[in-house]
């Protein structure tokens, strides 16, 4: 009985120090730490606005207008015979502004009369005895009138032959030939190229991604490396 009694005493109490171990080393899993690095990695998206310049250039052709003369041929006639005591009457219509020149040549001594439309009736009507007014006369067998027109009008060069000898003895027919210019106020347009250069920009958005890199430190308990709770991810 004494044997067996020790022998059971002795193992209760090689029980109770093994308890007492195990409750010690978990005691101390709960406050003793050991320290640990965790590092976390966070996405970042970056976000720029960049702004592109273009140049940008445009040619128009600009109208410039400036005063010019024109110059056309007026009141050409070529060999033509007038019997004596006839006239010929050569019309053109002039605008206002311009100026006449007109010059003739003839086998003998003529009368020449510049008349505006008016003018010309008077003379018409009269059968060539009203010759004023007008705009310009002279009387030779060649020669030339320059004149102004103040006004648009139908204007007259009359060639007259007033060659109708002594009481009809030694009349005769005269030839001539009539030239003339008129010089008159006219626009001529040119054209400028003209280049105009201007700038634009437009804003783009530029996006990357770049990862962020997070390091902490933090402290386990030493019962966590047995499996237990963690005190930091």
């Amino acid at each position: 009985m004494t044997t067996a009694t020790q022998q059971s005493h002795k193992s209760r109490t090689a029980g109770i120090v093994v308890v007492v171990f195990v409750i010690i080393i978990l005691a101390a899993g709960f406050v003793v730490y050991i320290p640990a690095t965790s590092t976390h990695y966070t996405p970042v998206d970056i976000v720029n606005t960049e702004e592109i310049t273009f140049a940008t250039s445009s040619t128009t052709a600009v109208p410039i207008s400036q005063p010019a003369t024109s110059t056309q041929p007026v009141f050409v006639t070529s060999d033509i015979s007038l019997k004596p005591t006839y006239y010929d009457a050569h019309p053109a219509t002039l605008t206002v502004g311009t100026d006449v020149q007109v010059s003739w040549q003839a086998s003998e001594s003529v009368n020449v009369y510049i008349f505006s439309s008016t003018e010309f009736n008077t003379y018409a009507a009269s059968n060539g005895a009203t010759t004023s007014p007008n705009l310009a006369t002279d009387s030779a067998a060649s020669g030339g009138l320059a004149f102004h027109i103040a006004g648009t009008d139908t204007y007259y060069l009359v060639i007259e032959n007033p060659n109708n000898g002594l009481f009809g003895i030694g009349s005769s027919n005269v030839g001539y030939t009539t030239t003339g210019s008129e010089t008159f106020p006219t626009t001529t347009t040119t054209y400028i190229t003209q280049t105009v250069t201007y700038s634009t920009s437009t804003q783009t958005v530029v996006t990357s991604t770049s990862t962020s890199t997070t390091t902490s430190t933090c402290s386990h308990y030493l019962w966590s490396w047995l499996g237990g709770a963690k005190s930091c991810p």
